[in-house]
């Protein structure tokens, strides 16, 4: 064989090799699988670069499938309660996948509605329409979004904003590129992000809410609060009154509070860069070289509530009436 012709066959053999790795995944582009579950328990979703939609049923059984899934491999694991479900990129072509592009996988999966959930993805939105039982969700690069769920959530994403339509336990959500929107929580919430405003509609017990890049608004809290931001307004109306202290800090904005009659708490407050004022009887806000302040015990005394603002006023409305601290949730 002379030189060229064996160039020749050379690279023709390199192009074939390279072919038959990088493409035969096909076989691979739709997976799906079922399982049998009992009641309670906990279904566990890793993938890699996947969006993942969850829906709830009444069957004691679990349904698995995956679209666009060529360069991912899958294994299933089902021991004492617990079925693991694992999407990696090292399956066929997993090694020149670059070549191809990114996979851009669709996950559905089907659960009985009284089971404990667990999502990660490293590359895309998740979602779910309702569920009893723990709720968590992890994604690199996505929103997450969660309609009535009857337990605890836990909501972690890089690259996305964070929604949860009712909860009947505590919530925790985080964020460095989205905004976090709540409706009617039962429990504790601690919700913060790097990028995004913080919007919660009512809660059943103590709050943190922290951002860097938005206003926060409560509508109903039910047990204390502890809000700050860097750059945005502070709104915050109590439900209830908290056993504990409570403080609404922030550097770029107005701090507005809502107080219903009967109210205790050790009021504070100061505005460097605006003014206090306060429909709330008893109240004496005082104002000095461009400052406000406000010191008084409200209702015989009771928790701090500290108003805290550095380019802004505060505003100390009062609401009709105390409110019942305990929230009546919708049963999904």
């Amino acid at each position: 064989m002379n030189p060229s012709t064996f160039k020749t066959v050379a690279a023709f053999a390199i192009t074939l090799a390279l072919t038959v790795y990088v493409w035969p995944a096909h076989s691979q582009d739709e997976v799906a699988r079922s399982f049998a579950v009992a009641e309670g328990d906990r279904v566990v979703v890793e993938v890699e670069r996947a969006r993942i939609v969850a829906t709830a049923w009444d069957r004691p059984e679990v349904a698995f499938s995956a679209t666009g899934a060529d360069r991912l491999e899958f294994s299933f694991n089902q021991d004492d309660g617990e079925l693991r479900i694992e999407g990696r990129g090292d399956g066929p072509g997993g090694l020149f996948r670059w070549l191809g592009g990114e996979s851009r996988a669709e996950i559905a999966l089907s659960v009985p509605y009284r089971q404990h959930l667990n999502l990660r993805t490293s590359g895309g939105d998740i979602a779910i329409d309702r569920l009893r039982g723990e709720f968590t969700a992890r994604t690199s690069g996505g929103d997450i979004e969660a309609g009535a769920i009857d337990g605890p959530v836990d909501a972690t994403t890089s690259g996305g904003g964070i929604r949860v339509e009712t909860a009947g336990g505590a919530v925790t959500a985080r964020t460095s590129g989205g905004s976090i929107r709540l409706g009617e929580i039962a429990g504790a919430v601690d919700a913060a992000t790097s990028g995004g405003s913080i919007r919660i509609a009512e809660t059943g017990a103590a709050t943190e809410a922290r951002t860097s890049g938005g206003s926060i608004g409560i509508e109903n809290a039910g047990g204390a609060v502890r809000a700050r931001t860097s750059g945005g307004s502070v709104e915050v109306g109590f439900a209830g009154q908290p056993e504990a202290d409570s403080e609404l800090r922030t550097a770029g904005g107005n701090v507005t509070v809502h107080l219903p009659d009967g109210f205790r708490a050790e009021l504070s407050g100061s505005a460097s860069g605006g003014s206090v004022r306060s429909d709330y009887p008893g109240t004496n806000p005082e104002r000095e070289n461009g400052r406000g302040s406000i010191e008084q015990s409200l209702n015989g005394g009771g928790p701090e509530l500290a108003l805290r603002t550095s380019g802004g006023s505060i505003r100390i409305h009062r609401r009709e009436r105390l409110a019942d601290p305990r929230i009546t949730r919708r049963t999904p």
